[in-house]
């Protein structure tokens, strides 16, 4: 894309959040954790803000519990795609996601898996597109945040193609103005051919597809 630009001392300024509470899920059990990426462009020297992302740890095993994939799963709207992920009366995952990872270790099982790390969104500003900036992001979320993640996640869907925000009723003027920066009328119109080309991205980075739309990466490091 025509417009890109670089970035040195690139940094990702994290912020976790104890997330969903009810009568039986304990604090501890869900996380959100926002992520604002700064660095200083190598045109201007100026320090700014190229990215935003968000993120969401959830632990099925906490303080001795072990809770239910799908009670926990259903707590938020952005969580519920990935109860697919988990057969409901076994409380493991589910044979279809199982068979998609092919782990290479035999002693992976399916109940093994007791966190899961759910990239949520990467957002990032079309001058500082093409640079590999949200492989950098993700990788160095799941080497904070996910160490003891057996499962990473994530539902690709293009961002031009949701709803906008100056639609949503509590958007904040802080929203609609990064909105507007995201310049999302700048992707490809053909929604098929964009939400294809985001799968082949998260492929190029390890990530296998369910069949229902949840691609999934193994965590290699906690084996």
């Amino acid at each position: 894309m025509s417009g890109e630009r670089g970035i040195y001392a690139l940094t990702n300024i994290f912020t976790c959040k104890s997330g969903y509470l009810s009568e039986d899920i304990q604090e501890g059990c869900i996380f959100n954790i926002e992520c604002e990426t700064v660095g200083n462009d190598c045109d201007t020297d100026e320090e700014v803000t190229i990215s935003k992302s968000r993120f969401i740890l959830v632990n099925s095993s906490h303080n001795g519990v072990l809770y239910d994939w799908n009670d926990l799963l259903d707590l938020e709207a952005s969580t519920k795609p990935y109860m697919e992920l988990f057969d409901v009366e076994s409380n493991e995952l589910s044979s279809a996601a199982f068979e998609a990872i092919g782990s290479p270790y035999d002693h992976f099982y399916p109940d093994d898996v007791t966190q899961l790390f759910i990239i949520d969104r990467i957002e990032i500003i079309p001058e500082y597109r093409g640079k590999k900036y949200a492989e950098i992001i993700i990788f160095d979320a799941i080497r904070i945040f996910a160490a003891s993640s057996q499962l990473i996640a994530l539902k690709p869907f293009p961002l031009k193609f949701e709803i906008p925000v100056d639609k949503w009723t509590r958007a904040s003027e802080e929203e609609k103005e990064w909105h507007r920066r995201l310049g999302l009328e700048q992707f490809i119109p053909d929604e098929k051919l964009a939400f294809q080309r985001l799968c082949d991205y998260y492929k190029r980075l390890g990530f296998v597809d369910t069949g229902n739309g949840v691609f999934i990466m193994q965590n290699v490091g906690v084996y």
